[in-house]
């Protein structure tokens, strides 16, 4: 996770509206990607066939799974603002983020259509998803440790200086992307046929939660909420619990099918 100092004449205190129909498009668009992957579900029998309605609490969940990862979501998201010039490159940047959120969950649900039946694969994977977001927690720890002064104040981290703001925009979407697929992933568990398009939409939902604040709000109190410390925390404890409560799911998953088999 970065601690980022902010460049003030690149965020704005307006809202960003050319942003808003950019972000608000993107997800129509990745939405209507993600049902496409359930109909082809359905139609080529892939996996059991996936119920199209909305459960409230399948839906909260997912909402409640996307805040666990949201955190370096605006970090990432903070990364790109401060690197635009114009509101218009804002809101393409923070639709990006959109984007790839949709599209690492919709492969994470492909992924579960083709291992549902594979058990032993989906803890596999939910381990090793897992195992990662507790490296995420042990980065972050290193990250707040070692970039503060006496003061406690956060200091600037220059990864990102002497990179090209289309260099930084890549390598942000592909930690966004990393970060958002393996907090599904490590979820993969409480997928099921009939809460699938609940959860999925959940998480969908959040993303557009997220971003929406953060095109509607002034961008500098965005820059300001990555740069608070207690906010770093936040997302450590998450990724920790997060990692924690996935190896539980894998090994409480493992035992039940397997668990003959150590006896």
């Amino acid at each position: 996770m970065q601690i980022i100092q902010p460049k003030s004449q690149n965020v704005s205190s307006e809202i960003n509206w050319a942003g808003l129909q950019i972000n608000t498009l993107a997800t129509l668009v990745m939405s209507a990607s993600l049902f496409g992957l359930m109909v082809l579900n359905n139609t080529l029998g892939l996996t059991n066939q996936i119920s199209f309605s909305v459960n409230a609490v399948s839906f909260l969940l997912g909402l409640v799974l996307f805040s666990k990862t949201s955190v370096d979501g605006v970090l990432l998201m903070t990364t790109l603002i401060t690197r635009c010039v114009t509101q218009v490159q804002i809101g393409w940047a923070i639709a990006g983020t959109t984007v790839v959120n949709t599209l690492a969950v919709e492969i994470i649900g492909g992924i579960w259509i083709l291992v549902s039946d594979l058990p032993w694969l989906v803890y596999s994977l939910i381990t090793l998803a897992s195992i990662y977001l507790l490296y995420l927690a042990y980065e972050g720890y290193v990250e707040i440790t070692s970039h503060h002064n006496e003061e406690g104040e956060a200091t600037e981290v220059t990864n990102f200086s002497n990179k090209s703001n289309t260099a930084v925009a890549a390598v942000a979407m592909l930690e966004l992307s990393l970060l958002y697929g393996d907090g599904a992933a490590a979820n993969m568990e409480l997928l099921t046929p009939a809460n699938f398009t609940s959860l999925m939409l959940g998480m969908v939902v959040g993303q557009l939660i997220l971003s929406t604040i953060a095109l509607l709000t002034p961008q500098e109190t965005v820059v300001k909420l990555a740069q608070n410390t207690t906010f770093h925390i936040v997302g450590i404890l998450a990724f920790l619990g997060l990692g924690v409560y996935g190896l539980y799911e894998a090994f409480e998953g493992v035992m039940t099918h397997y668990g003959n088999l150590f006896m």
